[in-house]
């Protein structure tokens, strides 16, 4: 014999779901808002990649909301990614820490690899304590920092 329970259950119009992702949203936002700002207080460049992680990653609404922000309010045309595989990290790394505790032995990088560079001085932006003559580009700004990262 077979008993089928019938579970509550919420039935939820698409934009009352939409509504739900609201909040996490306008902080996301907010964030991403604080780092261009940031960025360009450092007159630093902006970013062209962005990357969506675990369980939001995988959701096509929040790809297109990212999407939609960066276009219309930031004026960005950056890329958006995210991994095919968002959803099974989050439970990867629930499961990786239920069994093994931990896994998190420090939030700061022990190394770095940013290579010391100089680039071309832009006027009003370098100090000009930091020019150097380079005998092959001629004027630059010194004390810079590249990061190489693989994508």
């Amino acid at each position: 014999m077979i008993v089928l329970l019938a579970l509550p259950f919420a039935d939820c119009a698409s934009y009352e779901v939409a509504e739900m992702f609201e909040p996490v949203l306008e902080k996301s936002f907010a964030l991403i808002e604080r780092q261009l700002a940031m960025l360009e207080r450092e007159t630093l460049p902006t970013f062209k990649i962005m990357c969506l992680c675990g369980g939001l990653g995988s959701s096509e609404y929040i790809w297109k909301c990212f999407r939609e922000f960066s276009r219309k309010h930031l004026q960005l045309n950056c890329q958006i990614f995210t991994d095919h595989r968002a959803w099974s990290a989050v439970v990867r790394g629930a499961a990786i820490r239920g069994l093994s505790g931990s896994l998190v032995l420090s939030r700061k990088a022990k190394r770095c690899y940013g290579i010391c560079v100089h680039q071309e001085s832009r006027e009003g932006i370098d100090d000009e304590k930091d020019a150097i003559t380079c005998p092959v580009k001629g004027k630059r700004a010194d004390g810079y920092i590249h990061w190489p990262i693989k994508l």
